[in-house]
C-alpha cells in the first residue's frame, strides 16, 4: 500500500504528469519533493521485491524437500545398522599354475 502511494505522489510531482495515472497524491504525502519521493519509492520496491524473491526461493526450497523426502522415503533406517562379513579359504584352478590357493571376502549390510 505504501509503495503505491509512493508511486502515485512521485509520479504526480511532475506537473506533464496531469493525467493522475497511479491515482492521486495522499493528502499525507502531499508538498513533499520529489527526490524524497523517489527515494521512498525505490526503497520500498526493493522490499516489495525482495519479499517476493523470499516467497519464490522458500516455495523452491518447499518443492526440493518434497522431492528429497520422496525419494528417501524407502530408505530403511531399522535399528541393525551392522555390517557382516566372512571369510571363506577356496581354490582358484588356472590352466597355466594349476590350483591357486585364496581367500574370499563376503559382506553383507
Amino acid at each position: 500500500k505504501q509503495y503505491h502511494d509512493y508511486r502515485a505522489a512521485y509520479y504526480n510531482s511532475f506537473a506533464s504528469n496531469t493525467d493522475m495515472r497511479f491515482g492521486p497524491t495522499p493528502t499525507y504525502l502531499e508538498g513533499q519533493n520529489a527526490s524524497g519521493l523517489k527515494s521512498n519509492r525505490d526503497f520500498l520496491r526493493n522490499r516489495r521485491d525482495f519479499v517476493y524473491v523470499t516467497i519464490f526461493l522458500s516455495y523452491v526450497l518447499n518443492a526440493v524437500d518434497a522431492y528429497v523426502f520422496a525419494h528417501l522415503r524407502p530408505f530403511d533406517v531399522s535399528d541393525d545398522l551392522s555390517m557382516n562379513h566372512r571369510f571363506i579359504p577356496s581354490n582358484i584352478t588356472s590352466p597355466l599354475l594349476g590350483d591357486v590357493p585364496s581367500i574370499s571376502l563376503s559382506i553383507k549390510f
